[in-house]
């Protein structure tokens, strides 16, 4: 689902307002948006399909491989199909499918701003979010810390960090490690025992 693009045309089955499967046929509208998620990103593609309502569903290409599931009910916007790429949630599918939760810790966060990126600093996680009740808040995570590993597997963005907390287990121990801005503007580093929950 990577590789769709603004124009490519799509074939949408689903249900329309709880009434039997339905087929309809029309093009992808949009596919540069992401949606921030705990833990991660999902990009979204946006499908306009003539006079189609769907609430949920699946999409496919012309070649018959589903590039997404719908969920229209999470969106403002009724006239497009809101699509959840299939290749940003097929780990969490595949988890659900075999009867395991999906690891949650409950950070939201984004690569390290530029302004940030230094010598000493490198590349890690910036923390903008915590959730309230999450595992991150239990472990003592707070906005603006910077999380630079997981284990001995360094962080560069959150594509990574989710790739590696996808690894983990529900109820398994992970140490994070991090820096946090001290009184003085300089970072210390952090240690973080995170029990990962589940979504």
């Amino acid at each position: 689902s990577h590789k769709v693009e603004s124009g490519d045309p799509v074939i949408l089955l689903g249900k329309e307002d709880s009434y039997a499967l339905k087929v309809s046929y029309g093009f992808v509208a949009s596919s540069e948006e992401k949606m921030e998620i705990a833990d991660g990103y999902i990009n979204l593609l946006r499908a306009d399909v003539a006079g189609a309502v769907f609430d949920n569903g699946m999409i496919f290409n012309q070649n018959g491989e589903m590039i997404g599931l719908v969920n229209n009910a999470a969106s403002e916007n009724k006239a497009l199909v809101t699509v959840y790429s299939i290749s940003d949630i097929k780990n969490e599918l595949e988890l659900m499918s075999n009867g395991k939760g999906i690891p949650y810790v409950g950070v939201h966060g984004v690569a390290l701003p530029e302004e940030l990126e230094t010598e000493k600093l490198g590349e890690g996680v910036w923390v903008k979010e915590v959730e309230t009740d999450s595992p991150a808040m239990e472990a003592g995570i707070q906005p603006g810390d910077i999380i630079t590993k997981i284990g001995e597997e360094k962080v560069s963005d959150m594509n990574e960090y989710r790739s590696m907390l996808l690894k983990s287990a529900v109820k398994e121990t992970i140490v994070l490690y991090g820096l946090r801005k001290g009184a003085d503007d300089n970072y210390v580093d952090m240690e973080f025992k995170v029990i990962i929950g589940k979504k």
